[in-house]
């Protein structure tokens, strides 16, 4: 005869903050007999997904001995445990205990209840099964642990989509209420502390979790329960609980592993809700108007933290800092950087959602966990840079490719999109503007002229908390396919007064009248200019870029006369060779301001002028010179380079070099790399000479004896072409070292003043003698006689002696020198340390009225 069974079943339901019920999924159920010795269990069992039971008791043991209650009814009641059944969730186990009991024991929820005595003497009238269904009440701590229990449950569905090769992972345990605030702890236990407000706040339950995860996954380094802030950098911070300074690699390490664990409680929620296991209608307390794409903590319901937008209205003047995330030490650039990787292509700065080729399901959140958890090598991933590593840097270009970004983009225009992420939450520099220079030369012609310039200072702000300080600008062609310009501009850019940015100015290159970056004048059109940061304070991070600021070379001016100068800077010097045409449509002339001049003066202009019918060509100057140039020159111009082509091979040719205004030469040095620097000489066949064309004394005009294939040619070959390269100089005086003068004892302290200036060790030998103190003699450092002049025993002078620089002499004795002895003829030498400057003597005493004598002075520098 086949077993009686009697089947109680239903739905278990708790209910949140506002009152919605939600199924208990996946939670131990059993039903039990009240004795009134020891409770008897009558049968165990899980909940579904759906909230929904069914529990089997034979009915024989239901009228065994001792199931009999009073009155004719049997008492029975059943339990709830928020404890998973791990054959529904690949192996995981994982509960909530009870923190406030002595063992941690499980929550448990008892609901008890009757069967009557007629339902179990015939239960075929009643078709052998009780309906009863369960609601655990809204504000009792049991509550409370099954909204905890069902969002560790979302967790670790969410684990086995995004990692479903996964076994089982270790236990984990909640204790909850935890007075300590919500925490996680690893290994060896592994459990989390759930503080009691936050059973209504899956984000932060989740945060911790997203902790366990990284932990098994080896998605992170924990540095402990260390305080932590998101929008406040953590580097250099001041930890609050341990007092200490935290330094950049713990400040980095902290922001990564608490944006990881932020991201992921959100990335958690989205994914769970488009794939329908989050519980509809949850309030959340961060969650405002619904949106998943948002963080706070339940103590502190005024911060919103917006992962889409880092200017979020809703955020409260007390927390607005969260809106100016701090870089790689923000635990809030870290998250929201993560969640514009994963979010899909939804904001000018996002254009990117990560795609992961295997698998179904793999884009955007999924698709970013597989890459975190199985493209980066383990123990390669603990902080921010690490990530930016993985898509950027040249050996992993590959890595491009998960960004799911158009396939006909090239590397750097990918690269690019993702700089204009980290730019976003202020990791990366971020190109503030390209200013035009209202001084420069070339807007003196855009004035003049009305020609289109561009000759920009470049303003960025710094990034990272301001700690990014080495810098390299790049400018890439219109698809990103080529860098045009790739410039390192440290030792060159300045910080602003406030610290936050850094201004360059590039330097002036009369060539082109711009920056030395002529190839963009040379080919007009769309460019695209980034700006890479990279932090060097205690260890080096990576070049983070900035999203790229765009700017167009509209055609500038031609050079008609292919001299390499722009006709629109050339016509500004006019006739300068006054030789009845312009200079700018000669071939042979070529006219170009020197270098650092801000005028649309001619006469601030260097003119060359080779004979009639040869050209000049590339024509240009720098103002960098090569090694070694010589010490005993003034170059009051820069290095000058141009070509003299259309003459005769082998033939001797004059180039006339006239000078700018104010500038004057008697030296010419050539320089090629085979010869170095060597002057350069009018020998009777090749070199400089020198002319003084106004008669003033000043040499305005260098004529320059070239011949094809001679010296000063660069390329020593008669090929009719010569190619020169040279300076105009103007030798240096040599040092005067000596002088002599005469120091008057009626002119006082400072009597006579030095021609020269003098610094560091000087000779001074010094005779004479004279009346300063009355009627008695003395000489630099003695009185040798009384008031009749009668020889006395030598005494010090004091002021009545030498004075140099106003005080006594041996003011400015070397530390090693005493005062000289005294000497019967007056005369003395002794050195002193010279301040620099010109030096003034004479004798201390300032009533000179009657004073008498001299003092003769040598002085030489030793």
């Amino acid at each position: 005869m086949s077993e009686t069974l009697i089947t109680i079943k239903g739905k278990a339901q708790w209910t949140d903050s506002a009152g919605n019920e939600h199924p208990i999924r996946n939670a131990q159920i059993q039903l039990w007999e009240d004795d009134v010795f020891d409770d008897d269990s009558l049968a165990n069992s899980f909940t579904k997904d759906d909230g929904t039971y069914e529990l089997k008791v034979s009915l024989s043991k239901l009228l065994s001995d001792g199931l009999w209650g009073l009155g004719g009814k049997t008492e029975l009641f059943i339990i709830i445990k928020p404890q998973n059944n791990p054959s529904e969730s690949q192996g995981n186990s994982f509960t909530v205990k009870d923190a406030n009991s002595l063992n941690l024991s499980v929550f448990q929820a008892g609901f008890d209840f009757v069967l009557a005595n007629d339902f179990l003497s015939n239960p075929s009238l009643y078709g052998n099964t009780a309906i009863l269904n369960l609601q655990t009440p809204q504000n009792s701590l049991k509550n409370q642990a099954f909204s905890i229990f069902d969002a560790i449950n979302v967790g670790y569905q969410y684990h086995e989509l995004v990692s479903p090769s996964i076994g089982a992972l270790p236990r984990l345990d909640v204790r909850f209420p935890s007075r300590e605030g919500s925490a996680y702890v690893g290994e060896p236990q592994y459990y989390i502390k759930g503080a009691e407000p936050d059973w209504k706040d899956w984000d932060v339950i989740l945060h911790e979790f997203g902790h366990y995860l990284a932990a098994i996954d080896k998605l992170g380094f924990s540095l402990g329960e260390l305080s932590h802030q998101r929008g406040i950098s953590g580097i250099g911070r001041i930890d609050t609980k341990t007092g200490k300074v935290m330094s950049k690699e713990e400040g980095s390490l902290m922001a990564w592993n608490e944006g990881l664990a932020d991201y992921l409680s959100l990335a958690i929620q989205h994914v769970a809700a488009s794939e329908g296991f989050l519980p509809k209608d949850l309030p959340n307390v961060s969650d405002k108007n619904g949106k998943p794409d948002t963080f706070v903590t339940a103590k502190q319901h005024d911060i919103d933290i917006n992962l889409e937008n880092k200017l979020d209205p809703k955020q409260s003047k007390r927390f607005s800092f969260v809106s100016n995330p701090k870089g790689e030490g923000d635990e809030a650039s870290v998250s929201r950087i993560l969640w514009d990787l994963a979010d899909g292509k939804n904001e000018p700065h996002d254009q990117i959602e990560v795609v992961f080729n295997s698998g179904v399901g793999t884009v955007g959140h999924v698709a970013l966990y597989r890459i975190l958890d199985t493209q980066i090598p383990e123990g390669s991933l603990d902080k921010l840079d690490d990530i930016w590593n993985f898509f950027v840097k040249e050996e992993n270009k590959d890595n491009l490719d998960y960004l799911g970004l158009p396939s006909q983009l090239t590397d750097n225009a990918k690269r690019e999109k993702l700089g204009k992420i980290f730019e976003e939450y202020g990791v990366s520099p971020s190109v503030e503007k390209i200013e035009e220079d209202k001084l420069s030369l070339l807007g003196l012609i855009e004035e003049s002229l009305g020609i289109k310039k561009w000759n920009p200072s470049i303003t960025w702000q710094l990034g990272n908390n301001n700690a990014n300080d080495t810098f390299e600008i790049i400018v890439f062609n219109e698809d990103f396919s080529q860098k045009v310009i790739e410039k390192s501009v440290n030792g060159e850019w300045t910080p602003d007064s406030t610290g936050t940015k850094g201004e360059w100015k590039p330097k002036l290159d009369i060539k082109y009248g711009m920056w030395t970056w002529r190839e963009l004048y040379k080919n007009p059109g769309d460019y695209h200019l980034v700006i890479t940061g990279r932090d060097t304070d205690e260890f080096t991070t990576d070049s983070y870029w900035s999203g790229a600021k765009s700017f167009t070379i509209e055609p500038y001016d031609q050079d008609n006369d292919t001299d390499g100068i722009l006709d629109a800077i050339e016509q500004l010097a006019g006739d300068r060779n006054q030789d009845g045409t312009p200079d700018s449509q000669q071939a042979n002339v070529a006219s170009f301001p020197k270098l650092g001049a801000i005028s649309n003066n001619p006469n601030d202009f260097i003119t060359l002028a080779s004979p009639n019918k040869t050209t000049l060509s590339n024509v240009s100057v720098t103002d960098t010179l090569p090694l070694n140039a010589p010490q005993d020159t003034n170059f009051p111009l820069g290095l000058l380079n141009f070509n003299l082509e259309n003459i005769t091979n082998g033939s001797a040719n004059k180039v006339n070099l006239l000078l700018p205004e104010g500038v004057t030469a008697n030296t010419y040095w050539k320089y090629d790399t085979n010869q170095g620097w060597y002057e350069f000489l009018y020998d009777g066949t090749t070199g400089a000479e020198f002319q003084d064309k106004d008669g003033d004394g000043e040499n305005e005009l260098v004529i320059l004896h070239l011949s094809d294939g001679q010296r000063g040619d660069i390329d020593a070959t008669a090929d009719s072409i010569i190619t020169h390269m040279g300076i105009p100089g103007l030798t240096k005086n040599p040092p005067i070292n000596s002088e002599k003068i005469k120091a008057p004892f009626s002119g006082g302290p400072s009597a006579v003043k030095t021609t020269n200036s003098y610094s560091g060790l000087v000779e001074i030998d010094i005779t004479g003698t004279g009346q300063a103190a009355g009627a008695s003699f003395s000489d630099s450092f003695y009185r040798f006689s009384d008031s009749t002049g009668s020889e006395i025993t030598p005494v010090l002078a004091n002021e009545f002696g030498l004075y140099i620089n106003g005080e006594p002499a041996e003011v400015l004795f070397p530390q090693s020198q005493s005062l000289p002895t005294y000497s019967s003829d007056h005369s003395y030498s002794f050195m002193i340390d010279a301040p620099g400057g010109a030096l003034t003597f004479g004798v201390g005493d300032t009533y000179t009225i009657d004073n008498t004598g001299f003092y003769d002075i040598a002085i030489e520098i030793i």
